[in-house]
């Protein structure tokens, strides 16, 4: 398994896996790591960083786990509303299925996928993250258009539907940072 960045000189994004094996090397060699700086004599690493295991004491979110979802609640019914109309725009845009067409099959593909997750029972973050990132493609595309104040429009409603509905997962996101 190779745990590397998508990109060269980008921050690095690991799978789960990859991310606990970081974590366990870290760990192991925190008592014996630490960079000198060359010129000002400052100190990097574990040990400067005063690293340890707890550090790594929360259980990583299982970005995959269902998350229970109220269609009775207004955010989720304008979530619904936004996506639709978000995809429904990008969808029937001839010119971008023209100039892109690799592009636009994933991002209608993930706008649909989490269109049908938000109307269904349960959503997983997971879903949520890839129908977000369908939408920044989108957006990207059509910036100063009206499909791209659609688009951001979706992105929006999802913002209130994650805060109303994904409270343990921001609180999770929020206890890595405190």
């Amino acid at each position: 398994m190779a745990c590397s960045a998508a990109r060269p000189n980008a921050p690095a994004r690991f799978s789960l896996p990859c991310e606990r094996i970081l974590q366990s090397a870290i760990v192991r060699r925190a008592s014996a790591v630490a960079y000198e700086r060359t010129g000002n004599g400052q100190q990097y690493g574990a040990r400067a960083l005063n690293i340890t295991s707890d550090d790594f004491s929360a259980e990583p979110l299982d970005e995959w786990a269902p998350i229970t979802v109220s269609q009775s609640a207004p955010e989720v019914a304008n979530a619904v509303k936004e996506l639709q109309a978000a995809t429904e725009a990008v969808e029937t845009d001839n010119g971008y299925a023209v100039t892109h067409p690799q592009e636009r099959d994933l991002v209608v593909s993930d706008l649909k996928g989490g269109l049908q997750k938000l109307k269904s029972e349960t959503v997983s973050v997971a879903w949520i993250r890839r129908t977000l990132s369908a939408l920044k493609i989108a957006s990207g595309r059509f910036t100063n258009t009206i499909k791209g104040q659609t688009i951001d429009g979706a992105m929006l409603a999802i913002k209130e539907f994650v805060k109303t509905h994904m409270s343990a997962a921001l609180e999770h996101l929020w206890s890595l940072f405190t």
